[in-house]
């Protein structure tokens, strides 16, 4: 049996940019610095978190290391996407985990608070950019209800692929506008996030440098419940992100295999050479937002904080949403 490279007990894990071994307790002490280290770029003493919680692994996780062995000040926030069934299974577990952890549950209705949801979307529209619909208003939803609550962050389970996966996507598509907007909301100076008009609270992303193996092992090791809700609109059949999504995690899957740290530093590139250029060029006035095409009606956008279609005036009206709208719906749970 291989031991741990920093006892003598036997490794549960091998993390292979650092080829090191880890037993069950230096494993979690690993993770738990990983998330640690990040909630450091606040650089707030003692912020008040909301965290997105989805019912899955990673915002379970997320919820479970910021409260439990963090001591953060954290509330929950779900979004009701209008589909009964998956809303029930996340919430009913969610009231679980927030009575355990004894933070407060909210949630925000898109039905409610912006007067169209997924369902609605797929039975009157294109069903096959439901995924790109729900994850714009989903954002809108749970930003504004963020800003409501007045905490200092809010915090999502997106990792280590997920990030690779998005900046790989956005460099293959030649998309500068998306990886600005991604620079724009979870690296911001506060002078940067005034220049740009963003109001909304910072947007931390604690699990970045973990990657979907060690967010499950860590999972299992501490007994995190998860659900396996599903919406129901997303698989390869049904929407037009899942194939291309698979492809990118595939290729990454592949990379990471061969040339173990290939997307840590991917990401540590991206933050170390593309953030200050953006910074730079906001502080300096330079305009090097490029006028993207919306998914939907293919006509030219000219914002430089929104994104996708619910930004183009004439796709916001079709589907029945107003972006201006403030009125969030926020239900305790």
């Amino acid at each position: 049996m291989i031991r741990c490279s920093k006892c003598n007990e036997f490794s549960i894990y091998y993390e292979p940019m650092s080829n090191r071994e880890y037993c069950k307790k230096h494993f979690c002490e690993y993770f738990e610095n990983s998330v640690k280290e990040n909630m450091k770029k606040l650089n707030i003493t003692k912020p008040k978190i909301a965290v997105y919680y989805s019912g899955g692994k990673d915002s379970a996780v997320l919820l479970y290391v910021l409260r439990k062995i963090l001591k953060f000040d954290t509330i929950m926030i779900t979004a009701n996407l209008g589909v009964k069934e998956h809303f029930e299974k996340i919430s009913k577990l969610g009231k679980k985990i927030s009575k355990e952890l004894d933070i407060d549950y909210f949630e925000v209705s898109l039905k409610q608070s912006l007067g169209v949801d997924i369902p609605q979307i797929v039975r009157e529209k294109n069903a096959k950019l439901a995924c790109h619909y729900c994850g714009e208003l989903r954002n809108i939803a749970l930003d504004k209800a963020s800003y409501i609550l007045n905490v200092d962050a809010v915090a999502s389970g997106h990792n280590r692929d997920d990030v690779t996966r998005f900046l790989l996507n956005n460099y293959l598509k030649n998309d500068i506008f998306r990886a600005t907007e991604f620079a724009s909301k979870i690296y911001p100076e506060q002078n940067i996030k005034k220049k740009i008009n963003y109001i909304n609270p910072i947007q931390l992303k604690p699990l970045i440098y973990l990657n979907e193996k060690e967010i499950t092992l860590y999972c299992l090791i501490n007994n995190i419940e998860i659900t396996d809700a599903c919406c129901g609109f997303g698989s390869k059949e049904k929407s037009d992100m899942q194939g291309w999504r698979n492809d990118l995690t595939y290729t990454i899957n592949f990379l990471e295999e061969k040339y173990p740290g290939y997307s840590i530093n991917l990401i540590k590139n991206f933050e170390k050479n593309y953030i200050p250029i953006f910074n730079e060029c906001v502080k300096n006035n330079i305009n090097f937002f490029k006028q993207r095409q919306c998914v939907f009606c293919k006509r030219p956008m000219n914002t430089e904080i929104k994104d996708i279609c619910l930004t183009c005036e004439d796709c916001a009206k079709t589907i029945g949403f107003d972006a201006t709208n403030s009125d969030i719906k926020l239900n305790k749970i």
